[in-house]
């Protein structure tokens, strides 16, 4: 295979063979953070857009988008020009990095996990599911620092900024669970 050096505009382009060997490598590629902030500064709504992308199959046209969208944020790699005219393994460079940091991400939220009660199974707390990240805005709008912030502002945030409130939430409701248990032990 002779490798060459081609904008990722140009994938399309490709054969089917050629496509395939080039994503293999590119996935393969060092990731390239080409500068950009830590995930953990980045805004929550990109962050979250990001996550629920990556559920889904990505094939060139969502990375592109993926890495536009990390790279909207952050001026200093907005800089770096128009993610459409870089070369393939720099763009996969940088999609590696991205994936990289939602795989961050993922593993901090585990902090963030709890083992339904059966009684809120039987409650039906699964429904809150169908509602991916949209239920955490919601939540998150409206309450303590965010007191009086509307749902694009609690987007537009540090996603560090709501995953302390989120981790806060969850202290103060398991404080709530263990006080409630403890007092009606004494009656």
């Amino acid at each position: 295979m002779n490798v060459r050096k081609i904008p990722i505009k140009d994938f399309h382009k490709l054969n089917y063979i050629e496509y395939r060997q080039y994503v293999t490598i590119g996935k393969a590629m060092a990731p390239n953070s080409n500068g950009m902030a830590d995930v953990m500064q980045w805004k929550f709504g990109v962050v979250k857009e990001i996550q629920r992308m990556f559920r889904s199959e990505i094939n060139i046209d969502a990375m592109i988008l993926i890495c536009q969208m990390a790279m909207s944020q952050d001026y200093d790699v907005k800089e770096a020009g128009d993610i459409n005219e870089w070369l393939w393994y720099d763009a996969f460079g940088l999609f590696n990095h991205i994936e990289n940091e939602i795989i961050k991400v993922l593993e901090i939220e585990k902090q963030l996990e709890t083992e339904a009660t059966p009684e809120q199974s039987a409650a039906g707390i699964d429904q809150y599911h169908s509602f991916d990240y949209f239920a955490t805005l919601d939540r998150l709008c409206g309450s303590g620092i965010f007191h009086g912030m509307n749902y694009k502002q609690v987007m537009d945030t540090p996603y560090e900024i709501c995953f302390l409130k989120m981790k806060l939430n969850k202290i103060d409701a398991e404080y709530q669970d263990n006080y409630i248990k403890i007092m009606s032990r004494r009656k």
